[in-house]
């Protein structure tokens, strides 16, 4: 009798396991959307690099997001023509070019971040008070744990992707 208990649990939890990343990958595509209306997910990943970490070189953000020198020209480029990112030379260095958000490209950040905090809020909504408290002490965890099995599978470092921390 208990085999039947085991066997409706295991599969349960097989098919909550199996379900999970299509619902990550749904919930990020309708983050994506909320949050892409003025860029693609590439540039706003180059928006997010710096908004976090300020004026960075060309090279360094095309490095640190594994996108070839090449694309990056393109993807600046465009975020340049939206207003987004201004290019300065390197005053330590004048064949480095800088590229920084401008206050413009702040706002859409600042928006972008507001979207997402919505989207976030909403789906935590739905959670009763100790189930959203039990989410909110285990994700750390299972943020860290992800990371840590990504990390371990080559072109899946955080470093390949634009949102890394």
């Amino acid at each position: 009798m208990c085999s039947g208990n085991i066997s409706k649990s295991n599969s349960e939890r097989s098919e909550a396991l199996f379900n999970f990343p299509k619902m990550v990958f749904r919930f990020a595509d309708l983050l994506m959307d909320m949050t892409t209306k003025n860029a693609t997910p590439l540039q706003l990943g180059i928006l997010l690099k710096l908004s976090e970490q300020g004026q960075q070189p060309i090279s360094s953000v095309a490095d640190q997001m594994r996108v070839a020198k090449p694309n990056m020209t393109v993807l600046i480029d465009e975020l340049c023509n939206k207003g987004f990112v201004s290019r300065t030379p390197s005053t330590k260095d004048r064949r480095v070019i800088m590229i920084d958000l401008t206050p413009e490209g702040k706002k859409y950040m600042e928006e972008t971040m507001v979207n997402i905090e919505i989207v976030l809020e909403k789906v935590l909504s739905a959670l009763a008070p100790d189930e959203k408290t039990e989410f909110l002490s285990i994700y750390p965890r299972l943020y860290k744990l992800g990371n840590k099995v990504l990390d371990s599978y080559p072109g899946h470092e955080r470093t390949s992707c634009p949102f890394h921390e």
